[in-house]
């Protein structure tokens, strides 16, 4: 599927140029004006379908796939104008509306069809249903209704001994739950379908953490709608859906995308803000005995740790003297760290950390190896997303809010993450700044 992404990549940003050349050549418009604002225009016009997730391995439907299109070419031509505007670059009216009009019809003639060429190209999922009953039947004969969603479903696992060996809807069951690591091994097994409406949570989630150690790919079928509390991604096959629970809702280009953004905003924020960082590092150097920057060890993506950086805003060896944690009213913290905390500004350090790859503007709040130790199977899915500088958990009560549930608004954003969220984080957190909530 990488293939194909480079592949849309390429012939979108084709038939945009392509649409606009055209437009210029049946009106007599001037060559010079679109050279000059050609790179702007692919530029613009690939981002904005990226936005759109037009760049995604799923499949859409007509509907869908004309309504995204639509949006990302109306919205990508509403910017180029402005563009235009600020460079006092002139296209005619006449322009714009054809060049737009062609290019509508071009991408979604070719996006049509390359919905087809994804289909044809999609390499197979061999499928595992847990539970060969009623919402196990449902949920294969599905898969074997509509083999161009790319499944095949290898077997069931079911605890009845009286169906062990029989076949159901064509399709053998292997044995029981207890088999299941054997039987991924054996049968190569790319995805789980979880399939037992009447499990336990527990029992669920059982086989959801032992998926996980395996490194495969797990969903649920709707009957278990009762036991999550919230979405995943959903993919449809057939009239019936399933529920990839912890399915990373941001693609492979958004993840480049949220990645380049990054590395702007904290380069242009570091060289903005390089005198008042110089101003800082006087102060807490004058301020108080020992280093500028604190330096601590955090728990990245994956487990990985990483030093964080901060200015000082405790006295020196402040660990040795005290708990581990801040408290509200510590005694540690100085005069000047005091002021530092309460506008975030001791956070400013930490750009570098963003800009080296060790975090990202919006994520998951990286915690000390000594507390992430104690975290549960469940709660360790917060390190397997790269940690932020700021996320739900410093906008909703920041240092007022325990670690379980600072933890609870994590799992969350990695639930929904988007970099739509990720904007009204950064806005939040300008404001919460500002009136420095929560802070101490």
């Amino acid at each position: 599927m990488k293939k194909l992404r480079i592949l849309a990549i390429v012939i979108d940003a084709l038939l945009v140029n392509l649409s606009v050349i055209l437009a210029n050549n049946l009106t007599g418009g001037d060559w010079g004006n679109y050279l000059e604002i050609a790179p702007y225009l692919t530029v613009i016009s690939l981002g904005l379908f990226l936005f759109f997730q037009l760049y995604e391995g799923r499949f859409f439907s007509g509907i869908n796939l004309l309504f995204r299109t639509s949006k990302a070419v109306i919205v990508s031509w509403l910017l180029i104008i402005a563009v235009a505007t600020l460079k006092r670059t002139y296209f005619s009216p006449s322009i714009f509306l054809l060049s737009s009009g062609m290019g509508l019809i071009f991408i979604l003639a070719w996006r049509l069809w390359f919905e087809t060429i994804k289909q044809y190209y999609r390499s197979s999922s061999r499928v595992l249903v847990v539970g060969a009953g009623r919402a196990g039947k449902r949920i294969t004969r599905q898969i074997q209704k509509h083999p161009e969603k790319g499944y095949t479903v290898v077997g069931f696992i079911d605890d009845d001994p009286q169906k062990k060996g029989k076949l159901i809807c064509g399709v053998e069951v292997l044995g029981g739950e207890d088999a299941l690591s054997d039987l991924v091994q054996q049968k190569e097994v790319d995805e789980v379908i979880i399939a037992i409406p009447s499990a336990s949570k527990k029992r669920s989630l059982d086989f959801i953490f032992k998926s996980e150690e395996m490194g495969i790919r797990y969903a649920i079928v709707p009957s278990l709608y009762e036991i999550i509390t919230s979405a995943g991604v959903t993919e449809e096959i057939g009239d019936l859906p399933i529920i990839d629970l912890f399915g990373d809702p941001i693609s492979p280009e958004q993840k480049l995308l949220k990645r380049t953004l990054d590395i702007v905003f904290s380069l242009t924020a570091l060289i903005i803000l390089a005198l008042p960082m110089l101003i800082i590092t006087l102060i807490v150097k004058l301020g108080s005995k020992g280093t500028v920057l604190f330096r601590q060890k955090r728990v990245g993506r994956s487990g990985k740790p990483f030093v964080i950086y901060k200015f000082r805003s405790m006295v020196e060896n402040a660990p040795e003297i005290g708990p581990p944690l801040t408290e509200r009213n510590d005694f540690r913290i100085t005069r000047v760290g005091r002021f530092l905390r309460k506008t975030s500004l001791d956070e400013l350090p930490q750009l570098f950390n963003v800009l080296k790859g060790n975090m990202s503007l919006v994520g998951p709040r990286p915690e000390i190896p000594s507390i992430v130790k104690k975290y549960s199977k469940w709660q360790k899915r917060v390190i397997q997303v790269q940690p932020g500088i700021t996320g739900l958990a410093q906008i909703n009560g920041r240092a007022d809010r325990d670690i379980p549930e600072k933890l609870r608004l994590d799992m969350y954003y990695i639930k929904h993450q988007s970099l739509g969220l990720d904007v009204r984080v950064m806005l939040e957190t300008m404001r919460v700044v500002l009136k420095q909530e929560g802070a101490y």
